[in-house]
Formats: structure tokens, C-alpha cells, sequence
């Protein structure tokens, strides 16, 4: 006889640092709430495994709901992190230009964070960019500098997120895969999602949350929307020893790609430096392997921003994937058929930094 279907009102699917989040933000209401994901533990997909960039929001298309939470999020950072006792910096950032090609994209680009609201983004001159970050490349003829960036531990952030939560009665259950939906109607006759059928059963629930980063988009298809497609975009990083990080003081972006905000040279949180990421699309939603081809692009990249860099300093290789939506925007969506269900997909940069608004949103 098989166990009794467990009710909920609602379901996180995915325990990344949105779902996390999530958790969190619902864990205020009279609500019973559980938060499911297929790995041993929280955080192990796409949050582990980026950049750990707070970023300012003035990249995103102006109108793009990428603009309108990366905004709303970075504002809430100083208040959350200090609640969840999660170390941030806002050290600022830079975007490093290097001919006058690039300092007419660093115009564009104030141009483009003033539309979408951003704070404090300035020009300076190339003179001003040494004296502040003296490792910079001497060819630096200027930089758009964005003073609320920041940086922060991803690792800690969810897992802080999600004992919150848990501390506010949320249950979790790891290592619990979502394989499909349990379907119904409602009482006006509509199709209706209630409930998630996992390998460790049947989970009923009155509202169901898609947040499963690099799976949203094969979730969206069980459920019947079609029509929406991820791309695992493999990036691949360099961590070295804090003795790097002395003349390294805040983030340092190259003038951005049309798939990349470029291979970048950032101090991080526990005081080590950290190199890449390279973007490179693959086929396989678990392919994290680092390539020879990939490093060496990430380290080339690095040198061209910061000449001064010493390979033998580093202490770790290590390479994540972003769930790159066909969109090219994040999906928020309460589809109207079927009913019950939140959707969101396509969360890649600057989805750390968006996370505590979509929360809110969700």
C-alpha cells in the first residue's frame, strides 16, 4: 500500500538561492511550505558555481524584468545580508576601457544604468582608474565606475536564506527529484496543478513554485508550456591565493560581450582573487568539467586587465552553468492554464543579485 500523498500549500521547486529565498519570504505567512530539490543539499546547482557579483543593474535592457529586479534586489543587500549575518562588501565595481571604442560603450552604458535607475555611476579617466585600482593595465584610458556593486559568499547566502526559513517552519526535503505533476480541476473547470510527484512520492500541494534553474525549462514542459527553452552556458573560473588580492580592491569588468559581461578579475568576499568566466553553450545541463581551451581563454582574459597576474597563485579551477533562457530575459509568469502554478526560468546573471526581490515578487 503506498503512503498517504503530503499536503502543502505551497511547493519550491529547487533550493538554489531563489528558491531559498523564496522559502524565506513565504515563511512570514500562516503558510505550510516545502522546499524540494534533487541534490544532497541546498545550493548546488548554478549558486555554488558564479561569480558572486552584486551588480549595480546598469547592464540589463531597460524595460527587461532583468533591469527592473536587479535594481530592486541590490537595493535590499545591505539590510538582508545583515539580517541572514552573511558578510557583503559594496566595494563598487568597474568597467575597464581600454581604447576609445570602448569608452563610447562605457558612455552607452551610464547612459543605459541612468534609464534603468541606477545610483552613483560615474566616468573617470584612466589616470583616476590606476590610482584607485593600481593593478589595472596601464593601457586603461578610462572606466564606468558604479558604487553600489558588491560582493558577497553565494554558498552562504543560500544556505543563511533557507535556515531562516527552516527556523520559521519550512520544511525541506533533499534529495527529492520532481519528476511530474499531479493534475486536476478546479472548481470553475480549469486545468489545475496539485501537487509534484517525486521519487520519494507524491507531495499535494495547492500552489507549486518552479525554481529549478537549469530544469525549468523540461518542469515548464511537464506541466504542459511549451514554447521556452534553456541553454547550459558553461563558465569556467580561476580562484587565487588572498596574496593576489593586495592591490585588488573591488570588481573589474572588461567593456562587455553580446553573451558576456566578459572575462573579469573581482576580489572576493574571504579575501582571495577570482578570474573568468569564459561562456561557452553546451548540451549537458551537469557538464561542470573544466577544459584546457576554457582556462586559457579565462587566464588570457585576465592578463589583458590585469597584466601583473602571477598563474602560480592559483589555488583552485573550478567551472559552473547559467541557465541561459531563449527569452533572453527572466520568465516570471502565473501561466492561467494550469492554474496553481508559479513559474520562473531563465534566472541567470544578475539573478544572485535579483533574488531577495523576485522573492517579494513570488
Amino acid at each position: 500500500m503506498s503512503e498517504p500523498a503530503q499536503e502543502y500549500d505551497v511547493i519550491i521547486i529547487g533550493a538554489g538561492v531563489v528558491g531559498a529565498m523564496i522559502a524565506r519570504a513565504l515563511s512570514r505567512y500562516r503558510l505550510r511550505v516545502l522546499l524540494m530539490d534533487k541534490a544532497a543539499d541546498v545550493g548546488e546547482g548554478t549558486t555554488k558555481a558564479n561569480t558572486a557579483i552584486v551588480h549595480a543593474g546598469y547592464d540589463a535592457k531597460p524595460g527587461s524584468l532583468k533591469a527592473r529586479y536587479n535594481l530592486a534586489g541590490n537595493a535590499m543587500f545591505d539590510r538582508l545580508c545583515a539580517d541572514l549575518e552573511v558578510d557583503f562588501d559594496r566595494c563598487g565595481s568597474y568597467v575597464v576601457g581600454v581604447s576609445r571604442e570602448d569608452m563610447e560603450t562605457l558612455e552607452a552604458l551610464r547612459r543605459r544604468g541612468l534609464e534603468n535607475g541606477v545610483p552613483g555611476l560615474s566616468l573617470i579617466d584612466g589616470e583616476e582608474m590606476r590610482r584607485r585600482e593600481p593593478a589595472v593595465t596601464p593601457d586603461t584610458v578610462g572606466a564606468l565606475y558604479a558604487e553600489t556593486g558588491g560582493i558577497v559568499d553565494p554558498f552562504d547566502l543560500c544556505i543563511a536564506a533557507a535556515e531562516n526559513a527552516v527556523l520559521n517552519g519550512v520544511e525541506v526535503a533533499l534529495e527529492t527529484e520532481a519528476l511530474d505533476f499531479v493534475r486536476d480541476v478546479d472548481d470553475s473547470g480549469r486545468a489545475a496543478i496539485t501537487g509534484v510527484v517525486t521519487n520519494r512520492g507524491v507531495y499535494r500541494s495547492k500552489w507549486v513554485v518552479i525554481a529549478a534553474g537549469l530544469w525549468a525549462d523540461e518542469l515548464m514542459h511537464k506541466a504542459g508550456l511549451d514554447g521556452f527553452q534553456i541553454t547550459p552556458r558553461k563558465g569556467e573560473y580561476f580562484v587565487l591565493d588572498r596574496v593576489a588580492a593586495e592591490e585588488m580592491h573591488s570588481v573589474l569588468f572588461p567593456c562587455p560581450t553580446p553573451v558576456s559581461k566578459g572575462i573579469l578579475v573581482t576580489r572576493t568576499i574571504h579575501g582571495n582573487v577570482m578570474l573568468g568566466p569564459n561562456a561557452c553553450n553546451v548540451e549537458d545541463k551537469e557538464d561542470v568539467a573544466t577544459t584546457a581551451s576554457g582556462l586559457n581563454e579565462v587566464m588570457t582574459g585576465a592578463l589583458r586587465l590585469v597584466p601583473g597576474l602571477e598563474p602560480r597563485h592559483v589555488i583552485r579551477t573550478y567551472a559552473g552553468l547559467r541557465a541561459a533562457g531563449s527569452t533572453e530575459d527572466f520568465v516570471i509568469e502565473m501561466p492561467p492554464d494550469p492554474v496553481g502554478l508559479l513559474v520562473l526560468a531563465g534566472i541567470e546573471s544578475p539573478g544572485l543579485t535579483a533574488s531577495p526581490a523576485i522573492a517579494e515578487r513570488v
